[in-house]
C-alpha cells in the first residue's frame, strides 16, 4: 500500500465543527479521591482526613462523605451568595473567569439527590492562610469545581481530513481551543486524563473544503497494546463503585444495578463512600496488599489467601445476595432473622469447604513504607536479627529509621506518618 499511494493525488475532504464543552460536574468524594491522587498524590485515606479537617475545623465545605455530584434548585437559588463567599476566600474577582450565577449546569437536577449532594464550599469566607496546604490545596480544588457551574462553555473546534482511496479513507484530525471557558479553572486538569492519538499537526489552519493533495511520503507505524494500568488506591476506590463489571451471574449483576438505581455515579457498588478507603487501607495494613510506589499490589499473602477461600467469598455475589434479604426484610415479606441465619449459613458453608493453602508462604516479602526524603527511592522495613529499622532501598543512599527511637517503638503506620511529612503523637 505504502508503495502504490506514493505520488498518487487523492481528493481530500475538509471539515470543520465547533464543539461546545460543558464544565464537569461537582466533586462527590471519589471523585475528589481520583483527582488528589492523580494531581498531588495524595490518598484516598488522607483525603477522607483532610475534607473531615475542612468540614469539623473550618466550616469550608458541606459534607464531605457524600456519593453524590448534584445540586438541587435550592442550592442554586443560594448561589449568589456561596459565589460571593468562595470568591472572598480565593481573592479573586468574578469577572476573571466571566463568573455569571444566572447561568445553569447541568449539575442542578433535582431528580439526582437522594440523601447528599455533591461537595461545594460552605457558604461562608474562609482564611485561606489558615489552612494547611494540603487543606488549601484540597478546598481550592472543591471551589474552583463548584465555579466551574457559573463559568462558559468550553469552546473547541475540531478538524477532521478525510482522503479516500482504493484501500479505504485515510483520516486525520486536530482540536483546537477557540474560547477556554470554564477551563481558565481547571489549572491544567483533565478529569479523564486519557491519551489521546491526536497530534498538533497545523491541521487546524487548513480552512474547509475539498483539495487535490499528493503524496510526497508514507510511513508505516508499528505500535503495541499495553496491558491495563496497575491499580493506584484511587483508581481502585473508584472501581469499587462499578464492581458490577466483574460480575458473571446475572442475576446477581441484576441486584447490584438495582442496589444503586437512580444513583448518579454508582453502578452496582460494594462498600460506601465512607468506607471503600478505610477497607483498602486496612487490607495494606494487614499485609495482603502492598504499596509499591505509586501502585497497589498484591502480596503473596494476600494470594495465597484468596487461593483458600471459596468463589462465594472472592466475589460480590454474597454481597448482593445479602441486599437482597435487607430489601425483603424493609418490604416486609421476610424476617429479620432471615440474614442472620443467612450469613451464619455462608460462613458455615465456609469454614466446611475452605481448603488448606496449597501454596506455602514465601519468605516475607519486602514491606514499602514510603517514599525517601533524601533520594525518592522506596523506604522498606527490615526486621530481622541483625537490624530492625526503616531504610532505603537505595544501597548509595544513608536514610535509615530506627524502629526503636527516643525509648519508644515506630510502628509501621507511625512511620508512614513520619515519612509523609505528618506528625505522630504516639509511637
Amino acid at each position: 500500500i505504502k508503495g502504490k499511494i506514493i505520488g498518487k493525488t487523492f481528493d481530500v475532504a475538509v471539515m470543520k465543527k465547533e464543539i461546545k464543552e460543558a464544565p464537569p460536574l461537582p466533586f462527590n468524594l471519589v471523585k475528589l479521591q481520583t483527582y488528589c491522587d492523580k494531581k498531588w498524590g495524595y490518598s484516598p485515606q488522607e483525603v477522607m482526613e483532610i475534607t473531615q479537617s475542612l468540614r469539623d475545623n473550618h466550616k469550608a465545605i458541606t459534607y464531605n462523605r457524600s456519593d453524590c455530584q448534584y445540586l438541587t434548585s435550592e442550592h442554586f437559588a443560594e448561589a449568589p451568595l456561596t459565589v460571593a463567599a468562595t470568591l472572598q476566600s480565593l481573592m479573586v474577582e468574578p469577572a476573571i473567569y466571566d463568573i455569571n450565577t444566572e447561568r445553569k449546569s447541568k449539575a442542578f437536577n433535582d431528580k439526582y439527590v437522594k440523601l447528599h449532594f455533591a461537595i461545594i464550599p460552605s457558604g461562608q469566607p474562609v482564611q485561606i492562610g489558615e489552612l494547611t496546604q494540603k487543606e488549601q490545596n484540597v478546598y481550592i480544588a472543591i471551589a474552583r469545581r463548584y465555579l466551574m457551574q457559573f463559568a462558559p462553555e468550553t469552546l473547541k473546534e475540531r478538524t477532521s481530513l478525510t482522503a479516500d482511496s482504493e484501500f479505504g479513507p485515510f483520516t486525520a484530525a486536530e482540536t483546537v481551543i477557540l474560547s477556554a471557558g470554564w477551563h481558565k479553572l481547571d489549572e491544567g486538569y483533565s478529569e479523564d486524563d486519557e491519551e489521546t492519538d491526536e497530534a498538533a499537526t497545523g491541521l487546524a489552519r487548513v480552512p474547509a473544503g475539498t483539495y487535490k493533495c499528493l503524496v510526497n511520503s508514507a510511513e508505516i507505524k508499528e505500535s503495541e497494546t499495553k496491558p491495563p494500568k496497575r491499580y493506584t488506591q484511587a483508581s481502585l476506590n473508584e472501581d469499587l463503585t462499578r464492581i458490577v463489571k466483574y460480575v458473571t451471574d446475572p442475576a446477581i449483576k441484576e441486584l447490584l444495578l438495582k442496589k444503586d438505581d437512580g444513583k448518579k455515579g454508582e453502578n452496582g457498588s460494594i462498600g460506601t463512600t465512607a468506607t471503600r478507603a478505610m477497607i483498602i487501607d486496612n487490607l495494606i495494613k494487614r499485609g495482603y496488599l502492598a504499596q509499591d510506589g505509586k501502585n497497589i499490589i498484591s502480596t503473596n499473602l494476600g494470594r495465597v489467601f484468596y487461593n483458600a477461600l471459596p468463589d462465594e467469598i472472592k466475589k460480590a455475589d454474597t454481597t448482593a445476595l445479602w441486599y437482597a434479604h435487607q430489601e425483603a426484610i424493609i418490604e416486609g415479606t421476610e424476617e429479620p432473622t432471615a440474614l442472620t441465619e443467612s450469613v451464619l449459613d455462608t460462613i458455615n458453608h465456609v469454614i466446611s469447604t475452605c481448603k488448606e493453602p496449597t501454596i506455602k508462604l514465601a519468605k516475607k516479602e519486602e514491606v514499602i513504607i514510603g517514599k525517601c526524603p533524601l533520594c525518592g527511592e522506596a523506604v522498606i522495613h527490615i526486621n530481622n536479627k541483625k537490624l530492625q529499622a526503616y531504610k532505603c532501598k537505595n544501597e548509595n543512599c544513608d536514610f535509615i529509621m530506627w524502629e526503636k527511637s527516643f525509648g519508644s517503638k515506630i510502628s509501621e503506620d507511625n512511620a508512614r506518618r513520619i515519612l509523609d511529612g505528618k506528625t505522630t503523637l504516639t509511637m
